[in-house]
């Protein structure tokens, strides 16, 4: 997972770089951990990243989905068509695992 994240971020830095847009820095609130996460140990901790995978990746799927659809940038749109096969591999197989451990979500 961290070698597709790591591929698809280095990717979509190009294109922003070739386009020489800015794109501004995430808000801290965006990138911070999950108070639930840095409190949680041992099953607790497993659970709650298990969940919180499984909301972000069905999420992503469906931002990624619209993207490929309808972004008017001819780059972008196909960055978003390429990538959407691995997501839905990605949430896929976060479902698996959240249903190894017994964790109910919204399918």
């Amino acid at each position: 997972m961290i070698t597709d994240h790591t591929k698809a971020n280095t990717e979509l830095k190009s294109i922003v770089a070739a386009k020489n847009w800015n794109i501004p820095e995430p808000s801290p609130t965006l990138v911070a951990p999950d108070a639930m996460l840095t409190t949680s140990k041992g099953a607790d901790f497993d659970r709650s990243y298990v969940n919180m995978m499984v909301k972000d990746h069905k999420k992503t799927v469906m931002l990624f989905e619209h993207a490929a659809q309808t972004l008017p940038d001819p780059d972008l749109k196909a960055f978003a068509a390429k990538t959407l096969p691995i997501l839905r591999q990605h949430y896929t197989a976060i479902q698996q695992i959240a249903d190894q451990l017994g964790i109910a979500y919204d399918k």
